[in-house]
């Protein structure tokens, strides 16, 4: 089995020095150093990459390291890869001689940024930083070029040395790690400067320490041997990248809530790693041998574990949010925000004023707070792509990702320090026989104590912890009642986004437009077998398309999107069979809800025994989708009061 590993790296190199990012800069600055969140001065892990890359690239060609590094496999395959959708001839590269790859293949280095450590200094003062300014030459009067004056930060003095420090992770046996380091320091000893203005002069590397370690494995004992629920507590020490919500194709906006299904393909890929499985995106079963061998009911049953979405919470708190309900509205100069759930429409039109269902959250972050919810910062970082030959940025290459910070917006303030903002989840493991529910437990355990830690687009490293499901709601306007408190309804509530039907099914009516209403008294009247009949719904849908859509089992012949219920949408059911009603909805209640019958039956074409149907719907319970709470106290206690008008004389 492999064991984690850590390269820590000190760099130090001769001011002047600078990096500039994409972030917000100060007035009379063209480039400003780039900061972390934190504030931290520092230089992105991405830039130290394509350096060492670089000068490994130059050592292989004179055959000055060993012939048994493998490039593609630790850093990934190159956007000119990636460009020409066809294996690279890597011979003629200077890379070792592998011709095929897989467009999901993910470098096995992690790089963290490199923090500076030497000098101290205070990060944040940047409008009283001294100043460097650099002009740009005509080519053919030699002189300044009109227009071209560019005012750099410059936080270090010349000839100052600046100390760098940062790590280089991955996952290896013990005499591949030593190697693997051994060339690592080497191709970083290659490196002559980093930063950016390297052609003036800037950023000249000196020298480099690196020293290997394992890492510890984390302390995170099993609650018990029949515990079969937990929470996990995600507190990240990086930036986070989530989802990945293309605005367009310069611009990658992130999600504040994380799948349940991001958080299991992330313990995938570690556990691929940790038993040196051929390739990270293998799939978790028995046909994976390399995991099966080491962790042989965890790979059996890990297709049956369920782990909902994480939720942004304060740093002290325990409970996740509760999702805010559709069914919430507000009057016209009241603060206060209500629910209609429990009114018909004959008592909505009979209310002597409208109220307005399309609430501006923006300005309603008591709310917000009030259902337990915690905004994170969002930041906007700007790259660009590097030319191949010149090595300077290309032309029209710029692209921008959007990242949360684990920190609340620095407006959010009030002049106080930054608290930090941590993510939780629940994960429920499938129910076995006692002796099997205990290895299991047990096997689970021992694999995420030994360096589960990564997750993201960007691989944000985050430490996490262990508890017991809190038994009572963070406040009691949040307890689920009785159906008898709401007149023998229940009115369920999506926490999670939900797969409910089939997108194309409704579009087979041509020219009409698809009713909702039946859609989903349909779905309600096949899940509950009957038990619960839909008496009116609070929904919106959004389409979710793309690589979810479009994969080797995709649920259609072609391709088509599909339309997920949003969360936060709202379900009143009349109950019909008191017994059956309750047996059915607390089972939804523990797992979710279940696909609906069109889908599955879509999903058997795709994989004939019906298992694993992740393989052909990401949308599942056992990632997260579906999750529902019912009769809340709250659409008893914020109900709208009905206010019938006044006769006109």
């Amino acid at each position: 089995m492999n064991t984690h590993h850590e390269l820590k790296v000190e760099l130090t190199v001769r001011a002047p020095f600078i990096s500039a990012g994409g972030a917000d800069g100060v007035r009379g600055l063209n480039k400003l150093f780039i900061r972390r969140s934190d504030g931290q001065i520092a230089l992105n892990g991405s830039h130290i990459k394509g350096k060492l890359r670089e000068a490994l690239k130059e050592l292989s060609k004179y055959r000055l390291i060993s012939e048994s590094f493998v490039m593609l496999d630790l850093f990934g395959p190159e956007k000119k890869m990636l460009e020409k959708k066809e294996p690279i001839d890597t011979a003629s590269d200077e890379q070792n001689p592998e011709s095929d790859y897989d467009y999901r293949m993910k470098g096995r280095l992690r790089f963290s940024d490199f923090v500076v450590i030497s000098p101290s200094m205070q990060a944040d003062c940047t409008a009283n930083q001294k100043r460097l300014t650099k002009v740009r030459i005509d080519s053919k009067s030699g002189t300044s070029k009109e227009q071209c004056l560019q005012i750099v930060e410059n936080i270090f003095d010349s000839g100052t040395p600046v100390t760098l420090s940062g790590t280089i992770s991955f996952f290896a046996e013990p005499d591949v790690a030593t190697s693997t380091a051994t060339t690592l320091a080497t191709g970083l000893k290659w490196i002559t400067a980093l930063g950016g203005s390297k052609g003036s002069g800037f950023g000249r590397l000196e020298r480099v320490s690196a020293s290997l370690r394992t890492s510890e494995p984390v302390s995170a004992p099993a609650i018990s041997a029949e515990q079969r629920e937990l929470d996990i507590h995600l507190e990240f020490f990086d930036d986070l990248l989530i989802g990945g919500i293309k605005k367009a194709s310069y611009f990658v906006e992130s999600e504040t809530v994380i799948p349940g299904g991001a958080i299991k393909g992330s313990l995938a890929r570690f556990l691929n790693r940790l038993c040196g499985a051929e390739h990270d995106w293998n799939a978790i079963d028995m046909r994976n041998s390399a995991v099966s061998t080491r962790f042989p009911l965890l790979a059996e049953h890990f297709s049956r574990i369920l782990c909902t979405h994480a939720f942004p919470v304060a740093i002290d708190r325990t409970h996740r949010p509760v999702a805010i309900p559709f069914s919430a509205v507000t009057l016209k100069g009241a603060k206060a925000v209500y629910d209609v759930a429990l009114l018909d429409a004959a008592s909505l039109d009979s209310h002597s004023r409208i109220p307005s269902f399309q609430i501006n959250w923006k300005s309603g972050d008591d709310t917000r707070h009030e259902f337990g919810w915690m905004t994170p910062e969002i930041i906007n970082k700007t790259r660009t792509a590097i030319h191949e030959k010149s090595k300077r940025a290309e032309d029209e290459s710029l692209y921008t990702f959007q990242y949360l910070t684990p920190f609340q917006p620095r407006e959010a303030r009030h002049g106080e320090c930054r608290k930090k903002i941590k993510w939780i989840a629940s994960i429920r493991l499938p129910e076995l026989d006692p002796e099997k529910q205990q290895r299991l437990a047990a096997e689970f355990f021992d694999a995420i104590n030994q360096g589960w830690q990564y997750l993201g687009k960007r691989d944000a490293r985050f430490n996490f912890s262990v508890h017991e499901p809190e038994p009572m709601p963070f406040h009691e306007r949040f307890a689920e009642e009785k159906p008898e408190l709401y007149g023998g309804q229940a009115i369920v509530v999506l926490q999670t986004d939900a797969l409910m039907f089939d997108g194309q099914t409704l579009a087979k009516n041509e020219g009409a437009f698809p009713n909702l209403h039946a859609t989903y008294t349909q779905f309600w009247d096949e899940v509950t077998e009957g038990a619960c009949k839909m008496n009116r719904f609070f929904a919106r849908q959004k389409f979710a398309g793309g690589y979810q859509a479009k994969n080797s089992y995709q649920l259609h012949d072609h391709y088509y999107p599909y339309i997920l219920t949003e969360a936060g949408s709202v379900f009143v059911l009349d109950i019909k069979d008191s017994s059956k009603a309750d047996h059915k909805l607390n089972q939804f209640r523990q797992s979710g809800l279940p696909l609906q019958s069109d889908i599955t039956e879509l999903i058997k074409k795709r994989i004939p025994d019906g298992t694993e149907a992740w393989r052909a719907c990401p949308f599942v319970p056992e990632n997260g989708y579906g999750e529902i709470k019912i009769n809340m106290a709250w659409h008893r206690m914020q109900k709208l009061p009905v206010q019938p008008e006044t006769p006109r004389s």
